[in-house]
């Protein structure tokens, strides 16, 4: 199984032109490592805001020109931002968020739109022997990828960890990992009947099967089964009668970062997720 863990050096602008009275441009992000820090990139200057989560709440950073690079992000795990200028918001919104890869197995997920979601890209130099496994619904096997002698082995440089996919992650040393990049605009992930291994395609936490934006909107049928990873084994939950059965009766809480097994008892499906910057 491949993972892609992507360490975004530079992350291209991107403008979109809106009929605002006369033409305008609606200005574009791109996000950065700049060491421990992060690196906000746009062109002019704009409000900027920051939030926790993409729904929010907002605060301002004031007027920022060209490069604002945030002081906290070498501590806050996550954080998210945009642009708003009066009515004007920015045609997209950047951000990041940093998991913890404890020594063992983990279930993880990539949920940030990056120039290449490669595992080679995404992990540039995890500790040596980190294994990466990526389910193959079609085969019902693993593709998997390793990193001994500081390079990804296994004969699959293409391996992808795109938003809506998932992957294991094997280490003998725990460490820290950044995703940063693009919040998806609007995404939807194939879900084949039997077994699947599945993330939210957006970066944000919250009971899987209710409606958004307080839960994930996922699109869950009678008979259905997660399999949710907690370090040491799978906890089990089936949507039986129009209720969750198993190891808890409430709706399982899918974490940002996170992947499970899905077992579709129905026919196949999509899972279809939609974001807007604005309100």
């Amino acid at each position: 199984m491949n993972i892609v863990l992507s360490l975004r050096r530079f992350y291209p602008l991107t403008f979109t032109v809106l009929a605002l009275g006369a033409y305008a441009q609606t200005p574009g992000l791109a996000i950065r490592e700049n060491g421990a820090l992060v690196d906000i990139v746009f062109t002019g200057t704009h409000t900027l805001e920051r939030a926790d989560t993409i729904r929010g709440q907002w605060i301002t950073l004031g007027n920022q020109t060209d490069v604002y690079t945030d002081p906290d992000s070498a501590v806050v795990n996550q954080r998210f931002y945009r642009i708003h200028d009066g009515a004007v918001f920015s045609s997209n919104a950047v951000g990041y968020y940093r998991l913890g890869m404890p020594s063992g197995f983990s279930m993880i997920a990539n949920q940030l739109t990056t120039f290449s979601d490669t595992v080679t890209n995404l992990f540039k130099s995890p500790p040596e022997n980190t294994t990466l496994f990526k389910f193959k619904p079609a085969t019902q096997g693993f593709t998997i990828v390793f990193y001994t002698e500081g390079d990804w082995q296994g004969g699959h440089p293409e391996l992808t960890l795109g938003p809506g996919e998932g992957a294991f992650l094997a280490t003998q040393t725990a460490f820290s990992q950044r995703f940063l990049g693009e919040v998806p605009m609007s995404r939807s992930v194939a879900i084949p009947q039997g077994w699947n291994l599945l993330s939210n395609p957006l970066p944000e936490s919250g009971p899987l099967n209710l409606a958004p934006p307080t839960g994930l909107g996922f699109p869950i049928a009678e008979g259905d089964t997660i399999f949710r990873w907690n370090g040491v084994g799978y906890s089990i939950q089936t949507f039986s009668e129009g209720a969750w059965t198993g190891d808890s009766t409430q709706p399982p809480v899918v974490r940002i970062g996170e992947c499970f097994f899905f077992l579709r008892a129905g026919p196949a499906t999509t899972w279809n997720r939609t974001y807007t910057v604005g309100p």
